[in-house]
C-alpha cells in the first residue's frame, strides 16, 4: 500500500488501526504500534502515515501511539461513522480529544447500531458539534454551488470518485482533508453539499437553494 502511494505521488495514505476489541488488550497495545511504526518509519519517509479507527472503542490509546511515535509524518484519520456505531464514548468525545492529531477525515453517517456509510444528514451523528470541533467551519474560501445538472458531473471534475467514495481537500476545512465514504453517489452529493451549507451556515452567508439542506444540520 505504501510502496502504491509512492508511486502515485499520494502524501497521504490511510492504515486501520487493527485494533480488534475481542482479540486484543487495550494495555500495551499503543507502545506495541509506536515500535512498529518508528522502524517502519525508518526506511519509509515523505508520506504521512493516517491511522484510522474502525472497530476502536476508546480514543485514548490512538492518541497515546501518536504522542509516543512523535513524528509529523503519522498523525490520525478519524472516521466519524465508526466511532458512532463501535464505540460506547460519544462521538463529539472522540472529535475533541482526537482533533489535535487529525490530518484525514472520512464523513459518513449512521444511527449508531451499524456501519452503514449513509449519507450525512441519514443518521443521527451530530453533525454540527462534530464540524465546530474539527474546524470544517473554518473555509478558506467556499465555492458555492447554487445547482447542478442532473448527471451531477461537477464532482467527477472536482474530486476523484469512484461512485462509492469522494476525496479531496475542501475548500471550507481547517487544514485537514476530506473523504465522504458513503454506499453511492447520489448520497455522496447529497453528504457534500450538506457539508457546503453547513460551512456557508457558520458564516453567515446559507446560499437561498441551501437553506432546507441546512436545516437538517443537528
Amino acid at each position: 500500500c505504501y510502496q502504491a502511494a509512492q508511486e502515485l505521488g499520494a502524501k497521504k495514505v490511510v492504515y486501520h488501526s487493527c485494533m480488534y476489541p475481542e482479540i486484543y488488550f487495550t494495555m500495551g497495545w499503543a507502545e506495541r504500534m509506536r515500535d512498529f511504526i518508528c522502524e517502519f518509519m525508518e526506511t519509509h519517509k515523505g508520506i504521512t502515515i493516517c491511522m484510522e479507527n474502525v472497530l476502536d472503542r476508546e480514543w485514548e490509546p490512538l492518541v497515546d501511539a501518536v504522542k509516543m511515535v512523535n513524528h509529523p509524518d503519522f498523525q490520525l484519520c478519524f472516521d466519524i461513522g465508526h466511532a458512532h456505531c463501535y464505540s460506547p464514548i460519544s462521538v463529539e468525545s472522540w472529535a475533541r480529544n482526537l482533533a489535535p492529531y487529525v490530518s484525514h477525515i472520512h464523513l459518513h453517517d449512521n444511527y449508531g447500531d451499524r456501519d452503514a456509510h449513509n449519507g450525512l444528514g441519514d443518521g443521527n451523528i451530530p453533525l454540527k458539534k462534530i464540524f465546530k470541533v474539527l474546524e470544517l467551519s473554518k473555509r478558506k474560501s467556499l465555492t458555492q454551488r447554487r445547482g447542478f445538472g442532473e448527471d451531477k458531473s461537477w464532482i467527477d471534475r472536482k474530486f476523484h470518485t469512484d461512485g462509492r467514495t469522494l476525496h479531496g481537500k475542501t475548500d471550507f476545512t481547517g487544514g485537514q482533508t476530506v473523504t465522504i465514504e458513503c454506499s453511492s453517489k447520489e448520497k455522496i452529493v447529497q453528504s457534500y453539499t450538506l457539508l457546503q451549507s453547513c460551512a456557508a451556515s457558520f458564516m453567515g452567508d446559507v446560499p437561498e437553494g441551501m437553506k432546507k439542506i441546512a436545516q437538517k444540520l443537528r
